[in-house]
């Protein structure tokens, strides 16, 4: 009995320290803070405590209606004021599956995303493997290294095609900024591999690398980072001069110039508080760094005033990738204050939410920042600016940032690099699907139906037009349209199935990008969508020569040309593209080809000669257009700005 009793107190003791060592593990907070699950009234108040309150709030649920938050006593009764209902979590194991430690990549528990050594370490082997394709790029310090306590260089990863030299519209991404938002810098890195892998594999990512500009801050806080992969929920940098209690650093996305410390609630001035803004606007070596490089690679649209907006023609777009909400949102975020471009970057969130599914907002509908990052964007440049929350949690796991995370925002990203050229325009405008070509046949589908309406809805309209460009894309100098047609005959959905003839007759042997674009019933035209095309052109040809002597020779081509020869200097060609030509001269000689194109020409000297052709190259009488010839490249009107930096690293 007494062996009974003692190997009861035995175990008990024993379940009471694995219990209490699971808590600590679990819950990397003081002793009087616990986790619960916050049953909210609206999702308003939700995004409001999950971002704004101060309090830490890993996960939000939507589908079954609460936040899993970690607070004090005090803090659960201002909850159940706010409408909450409170539901204890004790088990709540904030870091999953931590107990894989003998991941060798990634950050422990989470191998799908790569820690600060491992995300540079892509970067360079990208550059390696890629020299004319991407550049590492270091423009500066984070404060640990200013500090002189370790730290990291703050890098930038910059893809275009180098050998193209010319003005490219930026597209802005930075990812990280947040050390516990996993999901950002991988996103950022997963896009980059993607735009590199498939260079001259896939038409679209090649274009996009030819003529825009990429520009990556994989990690803008780095330090941050080190110490959330450790297992900390640590959301700013590393800044230790201000907060002696352990909770010191500053809020990078609360430290930029505009509007910083404007209003009230939308950030700290409480050192040791999550939402810290620092001690001054852009006092932060990472916020300078980001400033300076920002400066000098995106064109400013709106001059010395703010609110003045970019016009229509404004080029580049500006992402901060964040996680723990899903959502689409963008300026102004430090008050409830509509900006110049609002229409414009509405339809262009709408767009990204079509993508990635999250609700599209203006910020302050959601919740208030002052000193962010897109606010200064929009302020500086007068580009379309935006925040994306692209998760229901910090700590994502694996399972789901591969199967939805990762796929969907990488989709928005591609659309967002395809509409850089014109943001405030082609998101207006249709999208074109689906873009093949067969033996010159080219069709694609044209839909203006691809928005995200949970907020709002975007108007829509019936497609208008299609057109398609040879080699030199339509905004550039030397563009020359070619017209589609709607396979059904009329242009009259809001869905249009197009196809058009390509005319390969002046196009080098070789491989050709073919860009279309569609066009709605408001006279937007949207992104364009392209497609390789193989313009070889078969030699094989088909001669009937009749001379005098009953001479006839036959040659079978893709290119007909029928020309009968007489020796009273006659000579009939008759080419069937139908080029049919007809000269006559004394002797008879019949050659026949045949090649489908229209055009008529007729010429008279001495020998009499009528030169006739029908062109057939189009599906339509339209051949003889006066366009300049397909295939021709334009001449770079500008050459690329160099990008002035403390220090340029090609690896």
């Amino acid at each position: 009995m007494r062996k009974k009793s003692r190997a009861i107190v035995f175990f008990v003791a024993l379940g009471t320290m694995l219990l209490f060592q699971a808590v600590v593990l679990a819950s990397p907070a003081p002793a009087d803070k616990v986790f619960v699950k916050a049953y909210y009234p609206d999702l308003k108040t939700a995004y409001h405590t999950a971002r704004s309150s101060g309090l830490f709030a890993p996960e939000i649920h939507k589908d079954e209606g609460y936040l899993i938050v970690l607070v004090t006593l005090s803090d659960r009764f201002d909850l159940e004021r706010q409408g909450y209902s409170i539901e204890a979590y004790p088990a709540y194991d904030l870091f999953h599956g931590r107990s894989n430690l003998e991941t060798t990549r990634g950050i422990p528990g989470y191998p799908c995303y790569r820690t600060v050594e491992e995300t540079f370490d892509t970067a360079v082997q990208m550059v390696q493997d890629n020299p004319t394709l991407a550049q590492w790029i270091d423009i500066g310090d984070s404060w640990k290294k200013t500090d002189g306590s370790g730290g990291y260089d703050m890098m930038v990863l910059r893809l275009t095609n180098l050998e193209i030299e010319k003005k490219k519209p930026a597209f802005f991404i930075l990812g990280g900024i947040h050390g516990r938002e996993y999901v950002t810098a991988e996103i950022a890195t997963r896009f980059a591999e993607h735009l590199i892998d498939n260079y001259d594999q896939d038409p679209d990512a090649t274009w996009i690398l030819d003529h825009h500009e990429i520009h990556l801050v994989l990690q803008a806080n780095p330090d941050g980072r080190k110490k959330a992969e450790a297992g900390q929920s640590w959301r700013k940098n590393t800044n230790n001069s201000e907060c002696s209690n352990g909770d010191f650093g500053v809020d990078l996305n609360r430290n930029f110039d505009y509007k910083w410390a404007a209003t009230n609630g939308a950030s700290s001035g409480d050192p040791c508080d999550d939402m810290y803004r620092g001690a001054d606007p852009g006092s932060e070596p990472e916020t300078q760094a980001i400033k300076a490089y920002m400066e000098t690679v995106i064109e400013d649209f709106n001059g010395s005033d703010p609110n003045q907006g970019g016009p229509p023609e404004t080029t580049g777009i500006f992402i901060d990738i964040h996680g723990g909400l899903e959502l689409v949102l963008w300026a102004w975020s430090y008050q409830n204050v509509t900006p110049a471009n609002s229409d414009e970057m509405r339809t262009l969130g709408r767009k990204f939410s079509y993508f990635n599914g999250y609700e599209p907002d203006q910020a302050p509908g959601m919740y208030k920042m002052d000193g962010s990052t897109l606010d200064y964007a929009y302020a500086e440049f007068g580009i379309a600016s935006y925040l994306w929350e692209c998760s229901s949690g910090f700590f994502v796991d694996c399972n789901t940032f591969e199967n939805s995370i990762s796929p969907d925002n990488i989709d928005a990203l591609f659309y967002g690099a395809k509409a850089c050229g014109a943001p405030y325009m082609v998101p207006k405008g249709p999208d074109t699907l689906d873009v093949t070509v067969e033996e010159a046949e080219l069709t694609a589908t044209v839909t203006d139906s691809r928005y995200n309406n949970d907020n709002g809805t975007e108007p829509t309209q019936d497609i208008a037009a299609a057109e398609y460009y040879i080699d030199v894309p339509p905004w550039d100098a030397g563009a020359i349209a070619f017209p589609m047609t709607a396979v059904d005959g009329d242009f009259d959905e809001e869905t249009e199935d197009v196809k058009a003839t390509i005319d390969g007759r002046d196009l080098d042997r070789g491989r050709h990008i073919v860009f279309v674009r569609g066009q709605d019933q408001d006279g937007n035209w949207g992104p364009t969508s392209a497609v390789f095309y193989e313009g070889e052109i078969d030699t094989d040809s088909e001669t009937d020569t009749d001379t005098g002597t009953d001479s006839d020779t036959d040659s079978d081509s893709d290119t007909d040309t029928d020309s009968d020869t007489d020796s009273d200097s006659d000579t009939d060609s008759d080419s069937d593209t139908d080029t049919d030509s007809d000269s006559d001269s004394d002797s008879d000689s019949d050659t026949d080809s045949d090649t489908d194109s229209d055009s008529d020409s007729d010429a008279d000297s001495d020998s009499d000669a009528d030169s006739d052709s029908d062109s057939d190259a189009y599906d339509n009488d339209d051949a003889a257009c006066g366009c300049a010839t397909p295939g021709q490249t334009s001449t770079p009107t500008e050459n690329l700005l160099p990008i002035l930096l403390n220090r340029l690293v090609f690896s």
